[in-house]
Order: structure tokens, then C-alpha cells, then sequence
């Protein structure tokens, strides 16, 4: 039998060796493909230990980005922004405030002040004192005179006083802003769509208050516009503070 000649082969080519930069890839594939090989409990914690990682590396990524961009001029530009618009607020919620002190100062609540009360007049009855004049009989010789009596004086009846009417006093709700005869507060309640025609006698009104179409709703400066909920209210006196409200 023939030996048949083998073909002459080249010299077997190395194996290309892993670049630098995916070395750590490449080592930790084949580590978690060994894990993953060992068993059903490796593969449960592989399943459970991956998202959290990620979810870990992603906020850590998040973190690391905020603080770096903090560190640009851009953020450095927008943190003085967002703080100068904090100042502004600030202000002018100082500034609102003392309008509002000043207008409560210039325009106080009514008060009630309890009139004085008539003093009832009382008469004493007097009752007229009466002596009874009695006359001595003269004594006679003969016969006993008749001795004289004494004639009743009638008693005029006592005085009776007239009772005196108190005026009812005027009574505030409690809880009424400016002591408003339908209790109208800032607690939550029913919105004022329609108030009464006496309700800029007791809160201070914008000029066309008459003319708004929503509800009541008090300014920044303390004034009142019957424009709630509809856009651009109280935009002449500050914006708006609250809703005002009926029960």
C-alpha cells in the first residue's frame, strides 16, 4: 500500500493577542461567563448583581456630570442666575408685605363701639304720711261729749317705672375679614362669583372691580378685582395673593 505524501503545511500563525484598551473587557466576559457556568444559584446572582450595578454606575455618572458641569463657566453662569432670581423673589415678596402692612395701616377695619346705654330712671314711690289728728272730748259735767275721729286720707298708688328699650349692638361673625356682614374669609370655601352690591363698603376694590368676569381675589397690595381665574388679574397691583370665600 502507498504512502500517500502529506502536503507540506506553513507554520502555524500565532494568536493575535488582545489589544490594551479591551483587555479589561476581555477579562471580565470570560469571568462572568465562568460564573455564569457554574450554576443555577451563579446565574440568580448574575440576574440580580447586573442591574443594580448599572443603576449604580448610571447615578454615580449622573453625579460625576453635574459636578463637572457646575465646574464650566456655563453653570457657573446659570448658578448666578437661578441665585439672582431667588434675590428678586425674595424682594419682592418683602416689598409686597409692606404694602400690605401700609395699606392695613391707611385703611383699618370698621370697628364698633358700643354706644352707652340710657340709664333707666327709677321713681320711688312716696307714700304722703298722714296724722291722724285726734281730738280730745272735753270732759262735762253733765254728759260725755262725742270724741271726734279721724278722717282716712287716701294713698296715691306707687310710681311704676317704664322700661327702657336697649338698642340691639351690632355683631361681628367670627372669622370676617373687615368684619364683613356675610363672613367672608380666606378659609377654603365657596368662590364669589356674584358679591353683593355693599361689598366695596367693606373691602377696598380696584377700580373695575364691577367689570370682572371671575371670581374674588384679593392683589399683592391689598386691593380687591372680581377677575379671579381669568389671565392677567390683579396684574396692576402686584399679582395675585388669595381667593376669598363664602360658607
Amino acid at each position: 500500500m502507498e504512502n500517500t505524501p502529506t502536503r507540506p503545511t506553513g507554520p502555524t500563525q500565532p494568536a493575535q493577542p488582545t489589544p490594551p484598551r479591551y483587555l479589561f473587557l476581555h477579562n471580565t466576559l470570560g469571568w462572568l461567563g465562568r460564573f455564569w457556568d457554574r450554576g443555577a444559584g451563579h446565574k440568580a446572582v448574575l440576574l440580580i448583581a447586573i442591574p443594580l450595578l448599572t443603576i449604580c454606575a448610571c447615578c454615580s455618572g449622573g453625579t460625576i456630570f453635574a459636578v463637572a458641569f457646575s465646574a464650566t463657566p456655563l453653570g457657573q453662569q446659570l448658578a448666578l442666575q437661578t441665585q439672582a432670581t431667588e434675590t428678586a423673589q425674595a424682594v419682592n415678596a418683602r416689598q409686597a408685605a409692606a404694602t400690605r402692612t401700609a395699606h392695613a395701616l391707611a385703611f383699618p377695619p370698621p370697628t364698633t363701639t358700643a354706644s352707652a346705654l340710657p340709664a333707666a330712671k327709677t321713681s320711688t314711690p312716696t307714700h304722703a304720711a298722714t296724722s291722724a289728728s285726734t281730738s280730745s272730748p272735753t270732759p262735762s259735767p253733765t254728759l260725755p261729749g262725742p270724741s271726734a275721729t279721724a278722717t282716712p286720707t287716701s294713698v296715691p298708688p306707687p310710681a311704676t317705672a317704664t322700661p327702657t328699650t336697649v338698642p340691639p349692638q351690632p355683631t361681628c361673625i367670627p372669622g370676617a375679614v373687615n368684619c364683613n356682614p356675610w363672613g367672608y374669609n380666606f378659609s377654603p370655601g365657596n368662590l364669589i362669583y356674584s358679591p353683593p352690591g355693599e361689598f366695596c363698603s367693606y373691602f377696598s376694590c380696584i377700580g373695575n372691580f364691577w367689570n370682572g368676569r371671575g371670581y374674588v381675589m384679593e392683589c399683592q397690595d391689598g386691593m380687591y378685582s372680581k377677575s379671579g381665574g381669568i389671565q392677567g388679574s390683579c396684574s396692576y397691583h402686584g399679582g395675585n395673593l388669595q381667593a376669598l370665600y363664602s360658607h
